[in-house]
């Protein structure tokens, strides 16, 4: 058998601008010889174990996707919750409740500072409610995954990406994970490119930007004052070129999967794919408004898009 070590992980993933920038590598090492700054590295020596190349979701490591069990539309009825989200505020209602009846001793999910997004441990609702909302622009979530687990059981909310290296985490029985939750994913930006670029040379400070939302195809940025709408295509310089690579849109290896398509306006769509995400629902049913959802046809339609 082969072991694949962080060399061929650069060589492969890294010098070819395909890292996901998850931060799964830097968790898996058990001699803590990974850093992740703008990228990773080597800041130790390698012992060619091969959990960073077998972690990484960019590698060809082999996992089966979960299949989709159930699906349907809901939102929050957490008035706060509401307020701060894009669409139905489902994720942080489901963290929430997960820390509130201890099926969870910790939430690692995506915070943000002057909308910079940044690696959050959550174990208490309050710090879930602060930092509900979607985030643009990626972060090395999982570089976390140790510290978070030190608290106990770890719920992990991300992108596909962010599940897909977490759920290679736990297959390696790397930290003390238990529900995975995805956010559909179809591309994300450079920070620098969108906020500080883009936004700014269109008169909308990061500092003034109350909210942020993707629909039909479109930036929607809303300050006290106005809000614009900028076509993607606009901001397409801004994407990342890893993200061209990535074939999962839905969370195909998540517990639960969650995004606006298929909703009504400010509702989102559920995609449960496990045991663990029906329990998941089961625990929040209370927690939320469902509705029927009668199909997935743009679900479907823009999985197969990012599989091309």
């Amino acid at each position: 058998m082969v072991i694949l070590n962080y060399q061929d992980l650069r060589e492969e993933v890294i010098d070819k601008s395909k890292c996901f920038f998850c931060g799964a590598c830097q968790s898996s090492c058990p001699v803590e010889a990974i850093e992740i700054k703008k990228e990773p590295r080597l800041v130790g020596n390698c012992i060619d174990c091969g959990n960073c190349h077998y972690v990484c979701p960019a590698t060809k490591t082999e996992l089966d996707p979960k299949e989709i069990q159930n699906y349907f539309s809901a939102k929050s009825k957490d008035s706060s919750l509401l307020k701060s989200s894009q669409n139905g505020g489902v994720a942080s209602t489901i963290l929430k409740k997960l820390l509130e009846r201890n099926e969870i001793d910790a939430a690692l999910a995506v915070g943000e500072k002057n909308w910079k997004p940044t690696s959050e441990i959550m174990t208490k609702k309050e710090e879930v409610i602060k930092s509900a909302g979607t985030k643009y622009g990626v972060v090395p979530l999982l570089k976390k995954v140790k510290e978070a687990s030190q608290h106990g059981k770890t719920a992990i909310a991300g992108t596909p990406c962010h599940i897909k290296g977490a759920r290679l985490l736990k297959q390696k029985g790397i930290g003390n994970i238990k529900y995975l939750i995805s956010v559909f994913c179809m591309e994300n930006f450079d920070y620098n490119c969108l906020i500080n670029k883009e936004l700014n040379k269109r008169g909308l400070n990061k500092d003034k930007i109350e909210k942020m939302g993707i629909d039909s195809g479109k930036l929607n940025v809303e300050i006290s004052d106005k809000k614009e709408n900028i076509d993607l295509s606009e901001i397409e310089n801004c994407v990342r070129e890893a993200c061209k690579y990535c074939e999962d849109f839905a969370g195909e290896y998540s517990d639960i999967s969650i995004g606006s398509v298929d909703s009504e306006e400010g509702y989102s769509t559920i995609l449960v794919r496990t045991e663990e995400g029906e329990k998941v629902i089961e625990l929040a049913k209370n927690d939320l408004e469902k509705k029927e959802l009668d199909d997935l046809k743009l679900v479907k339609k823009l999985s197969k898009i990012k599989k091309k």
